[in-house]
């Protein structure tokens, strides 16, 4: 039953597209009605004939690409690899490094702040939308760390 809801999704994603597609609500119903050939001249014509033979390659992998074929294929092809990951054991204290960091940042900064956190004594986070230049002097950091994403390029200006 799993599988059929995708399905089910497709359907009711093709009628909200109608319905945003027409003009009036009895537009919207004319074009589902010939959807499901309500009153047309048969369920396969020439021309449908003509458009499955011509897009044939299309249905086939939009089939596919609707179905939960491709749902697990990096543990597939790629069993043994392991992305973004820290073994915390690999870090000794005694290793860490004694300066402090000030991260400056949006929400990946949290992130980055447990990673950091490993190498370093003490890592401070402040979100990039109430940053002032106070908290510079505040935290007596030995490294500014300033991650952002590129559409925030323009809080630059308003720091002095």
């Amino acid at each position: 039953m799993g599988e059929c809801n995708y399905l089910y999704t497709m359907f009711f994603v093709m009628l909200g597209w109608v319905l945003f597609r027409s003009d009036s609500i009895s537009g919207a119903l004319v074009y589902i009605r010939f959807m499901f050939v309500f009153g047309c001249k048969g369920f396969i014509d020439a021309m449908c004939i003509q458009y499955f033979k011509q897009n044939a390659l299309y249905y086939i992998m939009e089939i596919l690409c609707c179905m939960p074929v491709f749902k697990n294929i990096d543990c597939i092809f790629f069993k043994n690899v392991v992305y973004n990951a820290i073994e915390p054991s690999s870090i000794t204290s005694n290793k860490k490094s004694g300066k402090k960091v000030l991260l400056i940042g949006d929400s990946f900064s949290k992130h980055m702040n447990d990673i950091m956190s490993l190498y370093f004594s003490e890592v401070h986070t402040v979100n990039v939308w109430s940053f002032t230049t106070d908290q510079l002097n505040q935290y007596q950091h030995d490294i500014v760390v300033w991650e952002y994403v590129e559409r925030y390029t323009d809080h630059f200006r308003w720091i002095s």
